[in-house]
């Protein structure tokens, strides 16, 4: 990987409730990393067979580097990095292109249509968009999401599937 050139990893964010299960290994790998996470974290992390180790609130020291916006959808939030100098927004859940032919079991490739996680572009699959209408939420993603658009990213970056290409505002219309 990019990452095994690097000499020093001097953070490591999660980006959600839901990454922090996949912690572990990064913090092994690169222990002097500092953790951020977003306000609605807990302060501790416990990393099950790992000690718990404290963190740092994501906004703190941030500001020239990268722009942050926490999408707080009632129950489950993420936050959006745009890296300023690149222009170059990061997502991690909030959009998603899985590929089912990459998946052998039929069901799992269903579940990822049907739940709008596999399309031609990336987008926001059900598990993502339904909290945020069963909550009541929509006028709090809506702001986030304006926010968003409004860095007008040069290029997305996301963490499941291809690498979206074209024009990043039609991509974020979707």
């Amino acid at each position: 990987n990019a990452l095994a050139d690097l000499r020093t990893v001097s953070a490591i964010l999660l980006p959600n409730p839901f990454h922090y299960l996949y912690l572990g290994p990064w913090v092994d790998r690169y222990p002097d990393g500092k953790l951020y996470v977003p306000h609605r974290l807990p302060k501790n992390i416990d990393m099950k067979d790992r000690p718990a180790r404290p963190v740092a609130e994501l906004a703190d020291g941030w500001s020239e580097v990268v722009s942050i916006e926490e999408v707080d959808a009632g129950d489950w939030s993420e936050v959006s990095i745009l890296h300023n100098p690149s222009r170059t927004l990061i997502l991690t859940d909030l959009m998603q292109n899985f590929q089912p032919s990459e998946y052998r079991n039929p069901i799992i490739r269903a579940l990822l249509r049907i739940g709008g996680a596999a399309r031609t572009y990336p987008t926001a699959s059900l598990e993502m968009r339904l909290p945020v209408f069963m909550r009541g939420r929509r006028k709090h993603v809506r702001k986030s999401f304006d926010t968003i658009k409004s860095w007008q990213p040069s290029r997305i970056l996301i963490a499941h599937g291809p690498q979206p290409r074209g024009d990043t505002a039609v991509l974020l219309e979707k």
